[in-house]
């Protein structure tokens, strides 16, 4: 008999649909027909210009409900709970979501799993979040930490290690590892941009707050006055885009807008490193594939997937100033291409679905 699953997300990036898809694919092997509905992009969200469509995804509008600057979202409202055998939420206080599978109408007939970071990375601990995120923990069959870090989180919260599955959140490199770019390519891709033998850095990802584009800024304006024959390329869209606009004016930086694969194998290749002053999320994961360091800075609202990462191999953590960051740039030179281990999308969705499974 065909068991049927819900996840509920936020919104569907696009480097999600090789891991809904992977598993929708996977969990059908065992009978069991797994349904994702999620939220539209907003704010900072949608001017990453990343959310996609698929047709398997039911999209909602979501009604989200501002209580004294603290947003309580509510993505599957009016959803029908009751004919599903599981349904897995984030983990989160702030979701309606996950307390209308933990106890509303038809409980006791379905699981509940809960899936996220778990742990709290990219801002400060919310007591009041912690206490709510605890108590939905104590009661769901399941939780999916993004990290070993985040299972070791809810095994403090008194969480038993057999209802916790450690999902290693990744994305689909396929792309990234399949072909490696050529010289010719290489070359023709600084020359097209008017860089051939300058060193070039790199970013990638989205344009705004929690990747600290106004550090970025900051710093360029001081890597200006040491050494103006360095470039960085910067993929991605975003709200904070503007505040590059100087640097972008003095042909500092180059914007390349939203970049694919055969964009970030040739960044991989020529760039001396990956620049992330913020938040360092799923871009480890890449950066890992393609060999290629990134350089951060202490500021410390990383999220899990920071973990993955060696300090001094793969990712090398510099004083949070613009000024020591510049200069630390300025030296900068980068060896061979490494060779790093890294998890990928086939991984996680082995992982999750066997969760899935234990869950139901």
């Amino acid at each position: 008999m065909t068991k049927h699953v819900l996840i509920v997300q936020p919104y569907v990036p696009g480097y999600r649909v090789p891991f809904f898809e992977g598993l929708r694919s996977t969990l059908t092997e065992d009978d069991i027909e797994c349904t994702v509905i999620a939220g539209r992009p907003d704010g900072a969200q949608k001017l990453r210009a990343d959310a996609t469509a698929p047709p398997w995804l039911i999209q909602r509008n979501d009604r989200t409900i501002n209580v004294r600057g603290i947003q309580i979202s509510d993505i599957a409202h009016g959803h029908d709970f009751s004919r599903y055998d599981a349904i897995v939420a984030s983990a989160a206080g702030t979701s309606v979501d996950a307390y209308r599978a933990l106890v509303g109408a038809g409980r006791k007939k379905r699981a509940v799993g809960l899936w996220g970071h778990i742990d709290s990375y990219v801002a400060p601990a919310n007591p009041i979040d912690l206490r709510l995120e605890k108590w939905q923990m104590r009661r769901a069959d399941r939780v999916f930490a993004y990290t070993p870090s985040g299972a070791r989180f809810a095994e403090r919260f008194g969480i038993t290690p057999e209802k916790i599955t450690t999902v290693m959140n990744s994305v689909d490199v396929s792309g990234l590892v399949s072909n490696a770019p050529t010289k010719e390519e290489c070359e023709a891709f600084r020359s097209t941009h008017g860089c051939s033998g300058r060193p070039v850095f790199a970013f990638w990802g989205g344009l705004d707050e929690s990747k600290r584009i106004g550090f970025l800024a900051e710093m360029l304006d001081e890597l200006w006055l040491l050494d103006r024959s360095i470039h960085l390329f910067v993929g991605g869209k975003g709200a904070d885009e503007p505040l590059l606009a100087a640097a972008v004016a003095r042909g500092q930086v180059t914007l390349l807008g939203f970049i694919g694969a055969l964009e970030k194998r040739i960044l991989g290749a020529i760039a001396e490193a990956v620049l992330m002053p913020g938040r360092i999320g799923l871009i480890a994961v890449e950066t890992l594939a393609l060999g290629v360091p990134i350089l951060t800075t202490t500021w410390p609202f990383h999220a899990p997937e920071f973990e993955y990462l060696v300090e001094g191999e793969s990712v090398y953590v510099l004083d949070d100033d613009s000024v020591a960051f510049a200069a630390a740039m300025a030296d900068w030179r980068r060896s061979d291409a490494e060779v790093w281990a890294y998890p990928t999308v086939g991984d996680m969705v082995a992982n999750f679905a066997s969760g899935v499974k234990q869950m139901l």
